[in-house]
Formats: structure tokens, sequence, C-alpha cells
């Protein structure tokens, strides 16, 4: 889905230089829906869904709601579980790197850069 998105970007700013006409919502979503090729059954009643919503307002005539419906039944993210992933909770910086000054490790005393291996091999840890 998110190849479709940044494909349909590409071929927006394409067309401010060549004249060309891009597909309309009813015409993305049914590349998406002709594109995806699963048999998992839970994908597959997701998918019936999104093609029988075919009235004006429906997930037919707008890509963003059909993708927000259809990503809950994608077997690859269930599959790898919801423990995958890095998710950050808190983000600090130390003041003397981002200012471009060395700056050494609480503990060690140690400054923070890179070593070269005969430098990294003389610290004794």
């Amino acid at each position: 889905m998110s190849q479709h998105r940044t494909s349909y970007i590409s071929m927006c700013q394409c067309a401010e230089h060549v004249q060309y006409q891009l597909p309309n919502e009813i015409t993305r979503v049914k590349y998406l829906l002709e594109g995806i090729d699963n048999s998992d059954p839970t994908l597959q009643a997701a998918l019936a869904l999104v093609r029988a919503d075919d009235g004006p307002n429906g997930k037919m005539h707008d890509f963003e709601s059909a993708t927000a419906f259809l990503l809950p039944s994608d077997p690859v993210s269930t599959r790898r579980g919801k423990k995958r992933g890095a998710h950050v909770s808190f983000v600090t910086a130390d003041v003397a790197l981002s200012s471009g000054k060395q700056s050494k490790g609480l503990m060690t005393g140690v400054e923070f850069r890179y070593y070269e291996l005969s430098e990294w091999c003389m610290f004794n840890w």
C-alpha cells in the first residue's frame, strides 16, 4: 500500500513537467486490489468488503480509507507480531556532542568518538 502511495506521489510530481493524466481515486483503489495476491481468508473478506462499498462515499472511491480498512487484515504484519520493531519512548541529546565538542562517558571517562582498532585495543575493559 505504501508503494502505491509513493508511486502516486511520484506520478503527481512528474505530471507537473510531463503531460499525463493521473489515475482517479477509483482507479487507484482498483489497481491496489488487483495487486494483492494472497489467499488469507481475513484479507480476502476485507477485499470483498472494500469492493462492495462502492457508494459515492464508499471505500472504492477513497484510496486512503480503503488502505486504512485493509491494513489491520494484512497477514504479513500479523505474522510478525506486535513486539517487532523499536518503539522509542524517550530521547535525550548530549549538548556537548551536538555542539561539536567532545564529551566523556559518565562512568568510564572515555571520549565519545570513533576509535581506530589499535586505539580501541588499548582500553582494558
